[in-house]
């Protein structure tokens, strides 16, 4: 089972690897991104360090098409030029390392967070705080 989520942006906002980075640190969350990436160019699996564990997602960032989307999704990538989805499969510290850079990256480039499964959207402050409750749930899991 994949669980995907979405980010929803504007072109303008999409920050370099490093400025994502220092947000995450910043948020007070145990996750290294891979240094060497560039976020604009970069589509495939991204590596990450959780809490000393191997953890990362597959990371595309892509041009927004409302006619790809339908419902909650549709909906909350209708303002947006840009979207990243962040993929994970079965691993509890790839899907936590998702949901930390998912909800850091809505926070630090102003948009907003899709959670695919759930069909709910988070705003941008509220985005960090949802990725630090799905970090507690899942904590007991790793």
């Amino acid at each position: 089972m994949s669980i995907v989520l979405s980010v929803f942006l504007s072109d303008d906002a999409v920050p370099e690897s490093v400025e994502w980075q220092n947000a995450i640190t910043r948020c007070g969350f145990d996750l290294q991104l891979d240094k060497d990436f560039d976020v604009r160019a970069f589509s495939g699996f991204l590596p990450a360090v959780y809490c000393g564990r191997k953890a990362g997602f597959e990371f595309s960032l892509f041009d927004v098409n409302l006619d790809e989307f339908d419902g909650a999704k549709r909906e909350a990538a209708r303002k947006w030029t840009k979207g990243v989805e962040l993929t994970t499969h079965s691993d509890v510290a790839e899907a936590v390392s998702a949901a930390i850079a998912g909800g850091v990256l809505a926070e630090l480039a102003g948009g907003v967070l899709h959670d695919d499964q759930s069909g709910e959207t988070f705003q941008p402050n509220e985005a960090a705080e949802w990725s630090k409750a799905i970090e507690t749930e899942c904590r007991p899991h790793l």
